[in-house]
């Protein structure tokens, strides 16, 4: 594995594969960072529970992929600290979490990561990466469907983390 500058990089990104369509993984959690990215979907779970006020609702019909007359709704629904877009399926009794930006140091994420931290903080918690394209460092775990964290980094400080899971 070869040795990363980290204080120059922008962009963190983890990368797994997992389902997104589900409440809890099939399997155990084998890692801190698998458990940070099932921290989206629950999340997203309990967005009727959290006290922040919306600010901006916005509803896209968009075709069905799979059934040929089917038209869904992807809705954008922005909070203050944080923002989560998700698929609203005819087909599918729950809504299916798109992605979720969260910016506001206030939510408390898994293992004290938290808005403000520095590269540096964010690897020792989670491990070193296993690649690095361009400014993003990749964390992959090899399954089904590609789920995926961003650590998006302002002057070498943690500034939003953004959860984004494929929807198939």
């Amino acid at each position: 594995m070869s040795r990363f500058n980290l204080l120059q990089v922008p962009m963190v990104m983890v990368s797994l594969s997992c389902s997104a369509q589900v409440s809890a993984p099939t399997q155990p959690v084998k890692s801190k960072t698998e458990e940070f990215v099932y921290f989206g979907d629950k999340f997203f779970e309990s967005i009727n529970s959290i006290k922040s006020k919306r600010t901006h609702h916005k509803v896209e019909k968009i075709k069905n992929q799979h059934m040929e007359n089917q038209i869904d709704e992807l809705h954008t629904d922005t909070y203050t600290g944080f923002r989560v877009v998700f698929l609203r399926a005819k087909s599918v009794p729950n809504d299916l979490l798109s992605s979720l930006t969260i910016s506001d140091p206030a939510i408390k994420l898994p293992f004290g990561i938290t808005i403000g931290n520095s590269v540096a903080e964010i690897t020792k918690v989670l491990g070193q990466p296993s690649s690095l394209k361009g400014s993003v460092l990749e964390y992959e775990i090899a399954d089904i469907q590609t789920d995926t964290v961003y650590f998006k980094f302002v002057k070498g400080r943690l500034a939003e983390v953004k959860w984004s899971y494929e929807i198939d």
